[in-house]
């Protein structure tokens, strides 16, 4: 079958080289041809297409020199990550891991009450670091838009004169618009250009019971006796429709609405879920938009200055690095925003829906708490989709609850729609919690992963296994992940091929490590022509013993995220190695997070 999707490939490139005149004459089997950049569906379409047709495709060129945004942004504010970083690190290495590690309802007053003071004397200083992060982030991004939009408007005016536009990304080196045969054959031999691909329309999917959900994984401990309820963190949601008004769970609920199309019931669901009364983080703000134009409504989020989006819309997929996933990797990477996403509602036979299949989302599955608290009768959604393609990384990443939710007496709905907003308001306890996490999607990711205290299939809890990922979350366990030092800075921005971290436990019993990183897609120095295998470093997570003796290893090929668990004995000492596999030495945005 390969041989024959091979010679299939092969037919396809030589007809092409002969039907435009050979204008890439070095083309070769598959789209890593030499000299072009235009992508297979692109190849495969342009044989079937006349001269004069219009082809949608979607322009990557080079990107813009981030290192000069970060520059005008420290001159301009005073700040910058490493500065937010450090000072985040000076302020909560107060609290020790010993203070939050494994807090549960029967926490002593006494261990409650330090926590507690710890807020009431830094008080002054938590508001301080928050304003400072809320500062950068939005003038990063506004620098990042004008250079973006100076240097895509000159791209359009210099080589797209006449051509149809559909879209001009404000934060990425994007353009999608309509073109011939002829035009293609230009753009493919100008060297700003990064990568061609077919444009197709997006038509998407719209892939309860939050008294029973919420507790289930401890979200309302802490929204509840915490208080960690969102206050001053910006919540966006990409939805179908926008949430309706007259909601009772949403009345108190501040929303500011984008988008071009109806307000809906789904939409409702989401957002009460997230931010109603009963919500995860009911003092958050969200902005809501829709998925009629998806690219431009979720730019519109960027300029609101969001720093988590939930997205129980989706679109479909194949198995393949689609421009949607290509584009949230982007976003992700170069605008400090943590990105939620339903996996899809297409069982055991369905892919992940895009941009699920994207490397830096986190991307979420869901389980049946069956109506119940207890997490003895929780059965894994079969619904939920977890097929990958070749050389993808494994989704989804998490679970959470998925099923029997209704609000204002509606019809009771289950997806991973409902799942993800659960992870969303998580992620909005933690930023609370720790504002410089609205820098870190890498930390918040490892933070989210380390958190999963169970599995409810018989797949395996040592690592990240394919159906249910890293398994349910626990906003409890994310707390006490993002407060051990290692999730804040001293793995950031690292070029080191071996880095160590020496544990010694307290206690004995199973531990959780898990270590995420980002995909960078900056444009200038991404192989964009072959996003089906996309190029990517690779870690691998090792635990040794302090005679030397291998613990557990994690090594997927392809994932961005490693997870391991463990049994650790007090008294002891163990190296956790963050090991590079691949060959290089590129910069790379990496965290570790660990639950004792």
């Amino acid at each position: 079958m390969r041989t024959f999707r091979k010679i299939l490939r092969f037919i396809t490139t030589t007809t092409l080289c002969l039907s435009l005149q050979c204008f890439s004459s070095n083309v070769v089997i598959a789209q890593e041809a030499s000299g072009s950049k235009i992508s297979l569906e692109l190849l495969e379409t342009l044989t079937e297409s006349d001269n004069d047709d219009l082809i949608p495709i979607c322009i990557w060129s080079n990107d813009i020199n981030y290192d000069t945004v970060k520059d005008i942004t420290l001159n301009n504010t005073g700040l910058s990550e490493e500065v937010i970083i450090n000072s985040s690190y000076g302020l909560y290495k107060q609290l020790s891991s010993n203070d939050i590690q494994n807090i549960e309802e029967k926490t002593s007053l006494k261990d409650f009450e330090r926590i507690n003071s710890f807020y009431d004397a830094n008080k002054r200083e938590i508001k301080k670091l928050s304003l400072d992060v809320d500062t950068y982030i939005s003038e990063k991004r506004t620098i990042a838009k004008d250079e973006y939009d100076r240097k895509n408007k000159e791209f359009v005016d210099k080589y797209l004169r006449g051509a149809r536009i559909e879209f001009i990304s404000s934060y990425a080196p994007m353009i999608i618009c309509e073109v011939t045969k002829e035009k293609i054959k230009e753009l493919d031999n100008i060297e700003a250009v990064e990568s061609l691909s077919l444009y197709e329309n997006l038509e998407g999917f719209n892939l309860g019971n939050m008294d029973v959900s919420i507790p289930s994984i401890k979200g309302d401990y802490v929204r509840d006796v915490k208080g960690y309820k969102g206050a001053g963190v910006n919540i966006g949601q990409i939805e179908e429709g926008r949430p309706q008004s007259g909601v009772t769970e949403l009345v108190n609920t501040t929303i500011t609405k984008g988008g071009t199309i109806y307000d809906d019931y789904h939409a409702s669901l989401v957002a009460a879920i997230i931010a109603g009364s009963s919500g995860m983080v009911p003092q958050a703000h969200l902005y809501c938009t829709t998925a009629d134009n998806f690219f431009q409504n979720a730019e519109w989020l960027i300029s609101s200055n969001v720093t988590v989006i939930n997205c129980s819309y989706a679109y479909p997929n194949y198995g393949t690095y689609d421009n949607i996933a290509k584009w949230v990797d982007h976003i992700v990477n170069q605008h400090n925003v943590t990105w939620v996403q339903a996996s899809g509602n297409g069982g055991p036979d369905g892919y992940v829906l895009s941009p699920g299949n994207a490397y830096n989302t986190i991307t979420v599955g869901a389980i049946d708490d069956n109506g119940t608290i207890s997490e003895s009768d929780d059965t894994y959604a079969s619904f939920t989709s977890y097929n990958v393609g070749s050389g993808m990384p494994e989704k989804p990443d998490v679970l959470a609850p998925g099923v029997g939710f209704s609000v204002s007496g509606g019809p009771v709905w289950q997806g991973t729609s409902f799942a993800t907003p659960h992870v969303t308001g998580m992620v909005a306890q933690m930023m609370y919690f720790m504002p410089t996490l609205k820098l870190r999607p890498d930390a918040v990711k490892a933070a989210v992963l380390a958190s999963c205290d169970r599995k409810v299939t018989n797949e395996t809890m040592s690592y990240i296994s394919s159906k249910e990922g890293a398994g349910v979350v626990n906003a409890i366990n994310a707390i006490s992940a993002i407060n051990n030092v290692a999730v804040q800075n001293i793995f950031y921005n690292t070029t080191a091929s071996t880095i160590d971290y020496i544990y010694s436990p307290t206690t004995t019993g199973t531990k959780t490590f898990a270590i995420s990183w980002l995909r960078q897609n900056t444009g200038t120095g991404t192989n964009h022509s072959s996003i089906s295998v996309p190029s990517f470093t690779d870690f691998d997570l090792v635990v040794y013993d302090s005679l030397g003796n291998l613990v557990i290893i994690s090594q997927p090929q392809y994932n961005s995220t490693e997870l391991v668990r463990f049994t650790a004995y007090s008294g002891n000492t163990y190296t956790i190695r963050i090991k590079r596999f691949t060959n290089n030495s590129t910069l790379e945005k990496i965290a570790l997070a660990y639950v004792d």
